[in-house]
C-alpha cells in the first residue's frame, strides 16, 4: 500500500510544480513515503541481511506513520488558495496532525523508558494506533480522494 501511496505522490509533485506556487510544502510527505517504502521492504525481505537491527523496524514504522498527517497537512497547504474551499480538508488534517504527534510523542516517551532491543507496548498506544490507522489514516485518504474528483 505504500508504495502505491509514493508513486502516487509522486505523480501529483510533478503535476503540482507546473500549476502550484507551494509545491515544495508537497516534498515532506513524498520522501516519508518513500521511506516508508524502504523500511516496509526491509521488513519483508532483509530478515537475514539485517537481523541484528530488526528492533529499529517498529519505532520507524511508528514514527514514518506519525508524520505522514503533519506532512498531508503540508500538502493540503500547498493547495490553499486554489479555486476550491479548502477550510474542510485543512481541518480534518489539522486534526489527524494533532492525533499524530501526540501518539509519536507518547511512543517515543514508551520507547525511551525501555531497552533499545524491547518492541513491546502498552495497552494505552496500542489504542491509540489503531485509532490513527483505522479512522484517522482513512478519514486523511478521503480527503485526498475527494480533492482528487474535484
Amino acid at each position: 500500500m505504500s508504495t502505491i501511496s509514493f508513486f502516487g505522490s509522486v505523480l501529483f509533485l510533478l503535476e503540482a510544480r507546473k500549476v502550484l506556487p507551494r509545491w515544495y510544502l508537497a516534498v515532506p510527505f513524498c520522501i516519508s513515503l518513500f521511506l516508508l517504502v524502504i523500511v516496509s521492504f526491509w521488513e519483508v525481505s532483509g530478515k537475514d541481511l539485517l537481523s541484528d537491527y530488526r528492533y529499529l523496524i517498529t519505532p520507524l514504522v511508528i514514527t514514518l506513520l506519525a508524520l505522514l498527517s503533519p506532512f498531508s497537512l503540508m500538502v493540503f497547504l500547498s493547495l490553499h488558495r486554489h479555486p476550491d474551499s479548502m477550510k474542510a480538508y485543512l481541518a480534518v488534517s489539522s486534526i489527524a496532525s494533532i492525533i499524530s504527534v501526540f501518539s509519536l510523542l507518547f511512543a517515543v516517551w514508551e520507547l525511551s523508558s525501555r531497552h533499545s532491543h524491547e518492541a513491546s507496548f502498552s495497552d494505552g498506544l496500542i489504542a491509540i494506533y489503531f485509532l490513527y490507522w483505522l479512522i484517522v489514516m482513512p478519514g486523511m485518504g478521503l480527503c485526498f480522494l475527494l480533492r482528487a474528483i474535484k
